[in-house]
């Protein structure tokens, strides 16, 4: 009983990052929350082919749902990082960017309302890979849009 409580807490304080985050198994998100995700690519997924634009070094891969009405802005940071969106593992990527960038979600081209995309958080696809590949922490941050006030009336 001792045992299973403790793993149970040592689990929870775990980062996220630390779980699988494959493109077998994405964590599933909804960015229209806003937040702050922070986590290492230490551990992750490597050679994701993206269309054969390969993600060489390990990648952690998260899952959303497109809402059009309610897109933002991500912002990346993390030496060497960059934040990959994909319709899936072995699409071609729509768009990305360089840490200290900034991508918003509504310019993406070929983005559809309502359809499943990948947000995959990998390093630098110009870096070299090298023995382990480069893998290392990063933070992306999801300002969601404010609420359109669809009709307004006075009685």
């Amino acid at each position: 009983m001792k045992r299973a409580l403790l793993a149970a807490i040592v689990m929870a304080a775990l980062p996220v990052a630390a779980f699988a985050q494959t493109c077998e198994s994405p964590t599933s998100l909804h960015p229209q929350l806003g937040g702050t995700f922070t986590g290492t690519t230490c551990g992750g997924q490597s050679g994701i082919p993206l269309g054969g634009a390969v993600a060489a070094h390990p990648s952690v891969v998260y899952q959303f749902t497109y809402n059009n009405s309610e897109a933002g802005n991500i912002t990346l940071t993390g030496a060497e990082r960059e934040i990959v969106i994909a319709a899936n593992c072995t699409s071609a990527p729509l768009t990305g960017v360089a840490p200290g960038g900034t991508l918003n979600l509504q310019g993406v081209p070929g983005i559809t309302n309502g359809q499943n995309y990948l947000l995959i958080v990998t390093s630098d696809s110009g870096l070299p890979t090298t023995t382990p590949p480069r893998c290392g922490e990063f933070s992306w941050g999801y300002t969601a849009l404010p609420v359109a006030l669809q009709s307004f009336s006075v009685e």
